[in-house]
């Protein structure tokens, strides 16, 4: 397996585990070293998105996520292919904000914290009608 890259990028150690984390102008990424976890949190919304008020999307890329998700009940066609799931992540971070260690670190936290289920997002989520 190929290791992360790390040039460029800043370094948190969250419970005795090494992480990463970046942020370009859409999204701040947050990987494990063993990149076992892997989520991205979409920070800058297009004119013709509307940014949620009380959460913001983050998708699920890599195969360690211990929050429990809770599903939709609604039928999805995924078209038999693999796709990332997207969740509630309960704060709102929008463009513009400074990621300091302690917000990746709450973040980091609230992945692992299994008391409480993440709510999936589904498409019609991120119409403005539905935020």
């Amino acid at each position: 397996m190929m290791s992360i890259r790390t040039k460029g990028r800043r370094k948190l150690i969250v419970k005795n585990r090494s992480f990463i984390y970046y942020s370009d102008t859409w999204n701040l990424r947050i990987a494990s070293v063993d990149k076992k976890f892997i989520v991205r949190l979409l920070t800058l919304f297009t004119p013709w998105d509307v940014q949620p008020n009380e959460f913001t999307p983050l998708e699920i890329i890599g195969s360690e996520f211990p929050k429990p998700i809770k599903f939709r009940q609604e039928k999805i066609n995924y078209c038999d292919r693999q796709l990332n799931i997207w969740v509630k992540y309960p704060k709102q971070i929008g463009q513009g904000k400074e990621f300091t260690p302690k917000i990746v670190r709450e973040i980091i936290n609230w992945c692992f914290e299994t008391e409480t289920e993440a709510k999936q997002l589904v498409n019609s989520d991120f119409n403005a009608n539905n935020i």
